[in-house]
């Protein structure tokens, strides 16, 4: 049988309508927001219904890479009906990120002082900086480092921000991407996200500083958090369920934990699987299942 061939079993590596058949394996949960639960616009239905039914087994922690506020996040997704009996904890890249710049831990070694930062990105997400303690300039020339949520939104390409970065990196000051993902479907859109600057940015010889999803940080705080909730639970023991393999299941894989890659976000319904198959024959991350949706 083909490693990702439908299967009516829990196997590593089947494909599955939903996660009904692979979650009573498992004892908590870490699962992805966008492309997995909504689009950023709506959510999706049977998701909410799942993440109820997930619940009833173990834990629940929500896990996004969005550069809003882990307060913000749950405001917005309140409002699409995803309400917080659907989850136990919610971390953000943004909530990450915030904390660090609140912390110091930003600073390169050896770097003193209080220079303040850059931001880029859309207005809503600037309460990325509120109460951080970290001063936000009007200027290039008095910044220390650039934060970044996303894009400009007069410059619709990342490719057009190119003028920008060259002049960061002639001033060689660390980014600070509040969102890796390269990429987030919100509603019928494709819109590119702050990881596709950082990643341009380091193609460019710039240093990068990333928070959230698949960097092991986020993993360690979100699985304290569930053993809190659980004290006897082990890695083994978590599912990871997301839409991203460069994300989602990257993190997962450096974490040794399981994971579901589900085929509603950004890889689309289509092509996830003969991704999947690429991406096996040539090196991880590799899910240890695929299911078409976050159903039940």
């Amino acid at each position: 049988m083909n490693k990702f061939s439908v299967s009516n079993s829990a196997a590593a590596g089947s494909v599955h309508a939903g996660v009904d058949l692979i979650a009573p394996h498992f004892d908590a949960f870490i699962v992805d927001v966008w492309g997995v639960v909504c689009d950023g616009v709506s959510a999706f239905p049977a998701a909410v219904d799942a993440l109820r039914n997930l619940r009833a087994i173990g834990p629940v922690a929500l896990l996004s890479n969005t550069a809003r506020r882990s307060h913000a996040l749950a405001r917005h997704l309140t409002g699409l009906g995803i309400d917080v009996d659907c989850y136990d904890v919610l971390l953000t890249a943004g909530e990450a990120c915030h904390l660090a710049l609140k912390s110091g831990r930003w600073r390169a070694e050896g770097q003193t002082g209080d220079g303040g930062v850059l931001y880029i990105g859309p207005d809503r997400d600037r309460t990325i900086l509120a109460q951080s303690g970290v001063q936000e300039c009007r200027s290039l020339t008095e910044a220390t480092a650039i934060v970044c949520t996303g894009m400009l939104e007069t410059l619709n390409s990342v490719e057009a921000h190119d003028r920008l970065l060259v002049e960061w990196l002639k001033r060689d000051l660390p980014f600070i991407c509040a969102n890796p993902d390269r990429i987030v479907r919100i509603g019928a859109k494709t819109v590119p996200c702050a990881g596709a600057l950082a990643e341009r940015y380091q193609y460019l010889g710039g240093r990068v500083l990333q928070f959230g999803k698949p960097e092991p940080a986020i993993y360690h705080a979100c699985i304290n958090k569930l053993q809190q909730l659980r004290p006897s639970l082990t890695r083994a023991r978590i599912l990871a369920i997301g839409d991203g393999l460069e994300t989602d299941i990257a993190g997962a894989n450096r974490q040794g934990l399981n994971s579901v890659l589900v085929k509603t976000g950004i890889h689309g319904l289509q092509e996830t699987e003969g991704l999947v198959e690429r991406k096996y024959a040539e090196s991880p991350p590799v899910p240890n299942y695929v299911a078409t949706a976050l159903d039940w």
